[in-house]
């Protein structure tokens, strides 16, 4: 278990044994996390294992659409609401919308995972390093979940993958 879920844990579990009112959001994966492959992108392409691991990752403003209500409004005090994204993409289908959101081919060079952890190792702690792989060793080739809490509460369908990687692309040239 990592830091970020030991600590995440510690203060839901000191909030519930308050009594002050609580609402937990628990997104998964973050559709903004790919702005991690922006500079791999803007120059040869991108290098990474698991091509096929799949995600359902939500938007930051999907959270906040759901989050500011459930803190705000009566009637959602001591819940914890699951979040996705609409659909279940793999990390190939994510390049494939960056691809077209900038009009050029990305290539994607499918690295070992043992590449990719060596890497990531450089830059990051071992232990989130580890869970990352992990969890895309358990999401290679498996749809991911697609929860409906966004679409139940605003009737409408959140933020996909095409939509974020050309909004990406209107507002920073990130990829480019």
């Amino acid at each position: 278990m990592t830091a970020l879920v030991t600590g995440g844990r510690a203060a839901e579990s000191a909030l519930r044994e308050s009594r002050l009112s609580w609402t937990f959001p628990r997104p998964g994966t973050f559709s903004t996390n790919t702005l991690q492959w922006a500079h791999s992108i803007r120059g040869t392409g991108w290098r990474a294992p698991f091509p096929d691991a799949h995600a359902s990752a939500i938007h930051e403003s999907d959270i906040a659409d759901i989050a500011v209500p459930h803190m705000t409004e009566l009637g959602h005090e001591c819940k914890a609401c699951w979040l996705s994204g609409p659909e279940s993409v793999t990390r190939r289908e994510q390049v494939e919308c960056i691809s077209e959101s900038i009009g050029r081919k990305v290539v994607l060079e499918e690295t070992t995972a043992e590449e990719y952890l060596d890497a990531l190792g450089r830059r990051g702690d071992a232990e989130v390093v580890d869970t990352l792989v992990r969890h895309l060793v358990e999401a290679d080739g498996r749809p991911a979940p697609v929860l409906t809490m966004y679409q139940d509460l605003t009737s409408t369908e959140g933020r996909t993958a095409s939509g974020v990687a050309r909004r990406a692309t209107m507002v920073t040239a990130c990829w480019q």
